[in-house]
């Protein structure tokens, strides 16, 4: 396995997207509206999962992760919103009991994460996939 984007997830999704595709990596505090309007949702790698995010019923994060730090994650930004001066951006996950989380930039800027958005319409040819 390759660990490099968020254990692999990165990796993974070239196997779905068209040979030639442009893959834009887009960092958190340069993503607007208009980011999503022109490219849909992005892929957010290397997350960086901390004791606080594991907390059961918490789905919002406005401040600075705290804890312990337990791993990486990879999850869909689907958009962004401003309250106040301060973007939250909505993303969804895997997770069960935290299908959809936000989280501040103020939250998202203390890792070394990183967001990819696809700048290629795709055919999504139903043979192509693996």
């Amino acid at each position: 396995f390759e660990y490099t984007y968020g254990l692999c997830s990165r990796t993974m999704v070239d196997d779905f997207l068209d040979d030639g595709t442009q893959v834009l990596e887009i960092s958190p505090e340069k993503i607007s509206r208009e980011t999503f309007e022109k490219f849909g949702p992005g892929l957010l790698c290397r997350f960086e999962v901390f004791d606080d995010f594991l907390d059961a019923g918490v789905l919002s994060y406005t401040d600075g992760p705290c804890g312990r730090f337990v791993g990486h994650h990879s999850m869909v930004v689907l958009g962004v919103r401003n309250e106040g001066e301060s973007p939250i951006f909505l993303l969804q996950n895997c997770w069960r009991d935290k299908q959809f989380v936000e989280v501040s930039e103020e939250y998202i800027s203390c890792m070394e994460c990183t967001v990819f958005f696809v700048g290629t319409q795709q055919t999504f040819e139903r043979d192509r996939l693996p």
